[in-house]
């Protein structure tokens, strides 16, 4: 009975050893990795703040081309450089509503005209493709952009719409959106996986 409990107590100090010997091993660790991980740490900042960030479709105003709680990623390069092309799909902040975000597709650049005739979107005089709306889908006035209006896209601004134009506020409504509310240029959905795609 004493060999027992004897060795009974060997195994409970064992146990408090190798409970000690885990824990310095992991300080261990943490010393000797914080330079590693200090870098990471700052590296997804970095990442998260100027080049890449996630975003989750709120409503159907992009449908076909992005659907509700579908989830893309936003590349801010662009937006760095203020260099922006015409069928971008962006993210931006209103110029009416400061504390909402919007995905939109750019129609038109600083010096473009607008505007919309028998249903159609025609910039700088002439009718342009759209393959990404669904078929028969018309483009109807707005607040802003009435009928037989011509707009002229000031400088430093771009004109927006939102593919499924029954459904969408956009710049008819509210006008161009200022190129320093842009918060960057969404190329890629990365869900649903079924729908995994380039912009």
């Amino acid at each position: 009975m004493e060999f027992d409990k004897g060795k009974n107590e060997i195994c409970e100090n064992e146990t408090v050893l190798n409970n000690t010997n885990k824990k310095k091993g992991a300080r261990k660790f943490l010393k000797s990795n914080l330079f590693f991980i200090l870098i990471c740490v700052i590296c997804a900042f970095i990442i998260r703040t100027y080049l890449l960030e996630r975003a989750d479709v709120d409503g159907i105003s992009m449908y076909p081309t992005l659907n509700d709680k579908d989830v893309v990623f936003v590349e801010k390069i662009s937006d760095a450089l203020k260099s922006f092309s015409k069928g971008q799909i962006i993210i931006f902040t209103p110029p009416n509503d400061k504390y909402s975000v919007y995905i939109k597709r750019i129609i038109a650049l600083s010096g473009d005209t607008v505007e919309i005739k028998n249903g159609r979107v025609l910039v700088d005089g002439k009718q342009i493709k759209e393959d990404y709306l669904s078929q028969d889908m018309e483009t109807n006035y707005g607040n802003f952009i009435t009928e037989d209006y011509v707009y002229t896209v000031p400088k430093n601004y771009v004109f927006v719409m939102g593919d499924n134009r029954d459904r969408s506020n956009d710049s008819r409504n509210f006008g161009p959106v200022p190129i320093e509310n842009i918060r960057g240029h969404a190329f890629l959905r990365v869900k649903p996986l079924d729908k995994f795609t380039i912009l």
